[in-house]
């Protein structure tokens, strides 16, 4: 009997933090690319549009193959990515544009931000970036991910993988950006 007192409640405990939603908190990204302009270039960094079914949702977690809990942020991801990538082409020689500068305009659509997590946390972030200078446009998809094996499922996990997503994604971006901006001139 005591035995029994024991577990129900452990169980509900247990069970409580599988149950919980896990928030994802975003913040500055350190650089990643070593990808640098052969000489100064003025980039704009436009709006990232968001077209996600649902923006605050990134995803789920699993027990036993059953969903136990939302993945979510309530933070602007779209703005979030665009701040991150104008710290990364700043740092790859980027400088800021006059009203009379020719300017590159570097633009995205997020497609995608999903993290599920059962054993591993699995993350994808999925972007159609745009590059445009004068009558030459550029669009070109890039995916960054990240898998790793999850010990708590915590929000830091969660934050931990959805950084190394994105830091993947522009170490394969930005340097096409680069190339892209670098043929043109």
């Amino acid at each position: 009997m005591k035995l029994l007192i024991f577990l129900v409640p452990s169980i509900f405990f247990l069970s409580g933090c599988a149950l919980a939603p896990k928030v994802v908190h975003l913040g500055p990204l350190p650089p990643v690319s070593e990808a640098k302009f052969s000489k100064p270039v003025c980039i704009v960094v436009s709006e990232f549009k968001d077209q996600r079914k649902e923006p605050q949702i990134l995803g789920y977690t699993y027990n036993l193959g059953v969903k136990t809990s939302d993945v979510k942020t309530f933070a602007n991801v779209p703005e979030w990515l665009r701040t991150s990538y104008v710290n990364e082409l700043k740092k790859a020689g980027a400088v800021e544009c006059s009203s009379k500068t020719e300017k590159i305009v570097v633009s995205a659509a997020v497609k995608e931000v999903t993290q599920d997590e059962s054993w591993n946390i699995n993350t994808s972030v999925k972007i159609d970036l745009t590059v445009a200078s004068g009558t030459s446009v550029l669009t070109k998809s890039f995916e960054g991910t990240s898998s790793q094996i999850s010990h708590a499922a915590s929000e830091g996990e969660f934050t931990e993988s959805l950084y190394k997503a994105v830091q993947y994604l522009m170490k394969k971006s930005v340097p096409t950006i680069v190339a892209t901006t670098d043929e043109e001139k």
